[in-house]
């Protein structure tokens, strides 16, 4: 691709002041600065005294998007772009405490910088399977899949990769079609969740073996509130408790989904059979779990938690999480949970009062989720430690490569 560009040093400080720069390197070691004055606390205080608001905040600190796309392939250098997030994250406690825990809530939107370096870095991972399909030994199909849509333009792979690197305006399309989703407020969340816990609408989720024996139902086919013999299982059947963890295999409880946070997309298809051995996307997703770690991407939900017996989602092949920001949430959310508890309880009274305004009969539509969230945000899967190799000799600085994207005007 065109004046496509990799960073591999993309922690660069050096166009902040020297103060500045001082006082991020104390905060990122997470050791006090000279007097003893933690360097988070030093700094929230110089930016509270001018004013400042979040996104200014991360802007003197250096975060912003990306110019270009940011190499993860030596994994210090992910760790180190995770800390740096976290040291924003800490100073943003002190700043803008409300602001910072309703972003993680849903309440709140993501800085800008967030969701722009998420959705850059996407777009970088896109970008390079794409112009893998030429050159990988997997049968990479995902263009192709998207030939029809775009009124039989071209006819195969190799076309639809050239088509994708030589026309900008194609290459968006292209990107947005892969996305099925991206950022969601707690507000859209909470609709998708009543809907379902309502049993009104469109086919979700899918019947548990638990509620498969319960009801009679076979295991493993999608519920449908349309259907009597579902509706009746569901409504007289099933506890409130067991609806709830219905809707918990694949579905976030409004304020605990990682959606919330702009770190986190869900890529290709939606429909679980689309990845499996010998399905059309199978060979991309094992691309994805060989390189997408590489931009910063890992799968959170790899259904091992959940069949180890705790409490968790099901297997989302197309959910993918940009680990330096969502990880630093997550420990961020460690280590605050009663703020982060009070938070969700405040939300999920306001969602049920607005639900049951006009009802005689009020439902309580959180009660489990409110007893085991924790469960569902701390069991997630993290990527494996990296295999240690011998120290190779250095390679040459890389200006460009023509598989990953840049902001340069």
């Amino acid at each position: 691709m065109k004046g496509l560009v990799i960073n591999r040093h993309p922690t660069n400080f050096s166009r902040l002041p020297l103060t500045l720069f001082a006082l991020i390197l104390t905060l990122c070691h997470g050791s006090p600065v000279q007097g003893g004055e933690p360097g988070s606390e030093q700094l929230a205080r110089s930016f509270s005294e001018r004013k400042l608001g979040p996104a200014e905040i991360l802007g003197e600190l250096g975060i912003e998007a990306p110019r270009s796309c940011l190499d993860f392939t030596d994994r210090d250098v992910l760790d180190a772009r995770k800390a740096r997030w976290a040291s924003a994250i800490a100073v943003l406690n002190h700043t803008h405490p409300d602001q910072l825990v309703g972003w993680i809530v849903g309440s709140t939107p993501p800085p800008k910088a967030a969701l722009r370096e998420a959705e850059f870095q996407k777009d970088c991972l896109l970008a390079a399977m794409i112009g893998d399909v030429n050159r990988s030994p997997l049968r990479l199909r995902v263009i192709l899949n998207y030939g029809d849509v775009f009124e039989g333009e071209v006819a195969n792979a190799r076309q639809l990769a050239s088509r994708f690197e030589q026309t900008p305006g194609w290459r968006r399309r292209i990107l947005s079609h892969l996305t099925q989703s991206s950022y969601r407020d707690a507000k859209s969340q909470s609709h998708i969740w009543m809907r379902k816990y309502l049993f009104e609408g469109r086919s979700f989720n899918i019947v548990s073996e638990q509620a498969g024996e319960r009801c009679g139902l076979p295991a493993g086919q999608t519920w449908k509130p349309e259907s009597s013999r579902h509706h009746r299982c569901w409504k007289e059947q099933l506890s409130p408790e067991e609806r709830e963890r219905e809707i918990l295999h694949a579905s976030s409880a409004p304020g605990i989904s990682r959606h919330h946070w702009g770190s986190e997309f869900d890529l290709f298809s939606l429909n679980p059979n689309s990845f499996t051995d010998g399905a059309p996307l199978n060979h991309d997703y094992q691309w994805m779990t060989q390189h997408a770690l590489n931009f910063g991407f890992f799968q959170p939900y790899r259904g091992e938690k959940a069949k180890g017996g705790h409490a968790g989602y099901m297997e989302e092949r197309w959910h993918w999480s940009y680990l330096p920001l969502a990880q630093a949430i997550h420990d961020f959310i460690a280590a605050n949970e009663t703020r982060v508890e009070r938070a969700l309880n405040h939300q999920w009274d306001e969602f049920e009062a607005r639900s049951n305004r006009w009802r005689r009969a009020k439902i309580a539509y959180f009660p489990f989720v409110r007893s085991r969230w924790r469960d569902y945000v701390f069991n997630i899967d993290l990527p494996p430690a990296p295999t240690v190799v011998a120290e190779a000799e250095p390679e040459p600085e890389l200006e460009a490569r023509s598989d990953v994207l840049s902001n340069e005007p």
